[in-house]
């Protein structure tokens, strides 16, 4: 059976619940191997948009989150585990990530792929089984599984998905929800409104601002919690990034 996830092991030291001496957070898996690893930099700036969020909402983050992009390749898939990995460290709270980008159906000579969320929605494999725990508590992953390119709009409108998603809802407190990009997937629509709110993660320098501003117009009707701009890079000195917070 092949794994669900990239594992290597970790070097550095980190703390119980996977802190770093220099503000980084790992997410390790229950044999503490290393799945992902979030720097002190991005830890921070993503500190600072939950503080937002706390400070124009009285109920701080919502219960399901969906983060979604324009383009393939943006990276929402690793702020949705540095988001988690921060909430995980910094609170009480639970939390898992739920990914949506459905594998293809294995060939035969490919190996067996480990239970997913496809898996539970469509085979009626108990969600409990679909769950990754790692080393922190807290924080758990869903991975996607396998499904067949044509059924995903049914899957994604299905009342078995949104069945699941309430079991997944009851046993954590939060729920990120990995979604394909809005102008490559014809099921992102469907997938965004199992959500209480989104955000559009954004790679600079790789999206062009009329791709930004078309699949804000496509998810328009949701709630906006606003733009994550991934791997930004900024001129300003590291010093004087600290004294203003960027």
């Amino acid at each position: 059976m092949r794994t669900l996830f990239k594992t290597r092991r970790t070097a550095a030291p980190l703390d119980e619940f996977g802190g770093s001496a220099d503000g980084g957070l790992a997410i390790l898996d229950q044999e503490n191997h290393l799945i992902h690893m979030t720097p002190a930099r991005v830890a921070s700036a993503l500190r600072y948009f939950l503080a937002r969020v706390q400070l124009h909402g009285t109920e701080g983050l919502p219960t399901r989150l969906a983060l979604t992009s324009a383009l393939v390749g943006e990276g929402v898939t690793y702020v949705a585990r540095s988001l988690a990995a921060v909430v995980a460290y910094d609170t009480q709270a639970s939390i898992a990530v739920v990914d949506f980008n459905w594998r293809r159906p294995p060939r035969e000579d490919d190996g067996e792929l480990p239970p997913g969320l496809a898996n539970a929605v469509e085979d009626g494999v108990p969600v409990e089984r679909v769950i990754v725990r790692t080393s922190n508590p807290r924080l758990s992953l869903v991975p996607a599984g396998a499904i067949a390119v044509a059924r995903r709009p049914a899957i994604a409108a299905s009342t078995e998905l949104a069945t699941v998603l309430d079991e997944l809802e009851s046993r954590f407190d939060h729920l990120l929800l990995d979604l394909p990009p809005v102008l490559a997937s014809s099921e992102a629509m469907n997938l965004s409104q199992l959500a209480d709110a989104y955000v559009l993660v954004v790679q600079q320098g790789a999206t062009a601002e009329a791709q930004v501003e078309a699949a804000l117009e496509e998810m328009r009707g949701g709630e906006s919690l606003g733009v994550i701009l991934n791997r930004y890079d900024t001129r300003i000195p590291r010093r004087l990034r600290k004294l203003v917070g960027t």
